[in-house]
């Protein structure tokens, strides 16, 4: 059964698995300049920082980049292709 709430290391080693990113370090640095996926600070005083695996999942679906082919390039010999006046 996999937990819905990670630790920063865990958190990190779900990263690296699934979009090929993430350190506990990064994820420090991250938290710090307000970027990244979203946490929970948790337990007496908010000292222990917690990840939801959903808000990890929905982090890495949003770094995903979808390749597109490029339009093939006219035929020399089309009719679209009209000499320059």
């Amino acid at each position: 059964m996999q937990r819905s709430r990670l630790t920063t290391r865990e958190a990190s080693e779900w990263l690296l698995d699934h979009a090929g990113i993430g350190t506990p370090a990064t994820l420090e640095v991250w938290r710090c300049k307000g970027v990244g996926p979203s946490y929970r600070k948790v337990g007496p005083g908010g000292r222990r920082v917690v990840y939801d695996l959903a808000d990890l999942e929905a982090f890495a679906a949003g770094r995903r980049v979808e390749i597109r082919r490029a339009e093939p390039a006219p035929d020399a010999n089309s009719a679209d292709i009209r000499p320059a006046a």
